[in-house]
């Protein structure tokens, strides 16, 4: 991320109050411009190197110290009710993630762990290891799987259909909404 990004992400976070709205409002223009989105209030330990810039990046997670990004990855917060991954990623200091890289769900990426191109992740992973991609598995289940995409909101948890967003009532999915760590 150069300099004066990483500038305008922290005083959205820390500059003077009359300025934050302004910074978020061209930080915003940054994301659109690149492609991806690292909202200004995720947390970083230290300044990420990201080789090509921000494009196409997609961070929810926390972000250890001397990280590098490459372009293409997604640290993804997991939003199925029914999974054991349900919340988002912490990624460890001095990692290394390769282009097209899916980290997704509430895990933890240990220090020193490179993850390759495109690999998947989604378990986690110890200090110093690295990740490749494998073979594809494909697991059926008997059940219909719960796919809408769940955001929570000041009044409760929501889930997008054909355009809307529709808060969520059934009680059965919400005891699922509570993060399994």
């Amino acid at each position: 991320m150069k300099r004066s990004i990483w500038y305008l992400k922290n005083t959205c976070l820390t500059g003077p109050r009359l300025l934050k709205p302004l910074a978020k409002a061209i930080y915003k223009l940054f994301e659109w411009a690149y492609g991806g989105s690292i909202p200004w209030y995720i947390h970083f330990e230290s300044m990420p190197c990201l080789p090509h810039g921000m494009h196409g990046i997609f961070i929810t997670g926390k972000i250890g110290k001397r990280c590098t990004i490459f372009q293409h990855v997604t640290i993804g917060y997991n939003t199925l009710p029914d999974s054991k991954g349900f919340g988002v990623a912490t990624i460890g200091d001095d990692c290394y993630i390769g282009a097209g890289a899916v980290i997704i769900g509430n895990i933890k990426i240990g220090n020193r762990v490179r993850i390759g191109a495109n690999c998947t992740v989604h378990q986690d992973v110890p200090d110093d290891c690295i990740v490749t991609t494998g073979h594809q598995i494909v697991v059926r289940k008997g059940a219909p799987q719960i796919n809408k995409y769940y955001s929570y909101r000041e009044t409760g948890w929501y889930y997008f259909d054909e355009g809307n967003w529709i808060e969520e009532k059934d009680e059965k999915i919400l005891k699922m909404m509570v993060p399994k760590r």
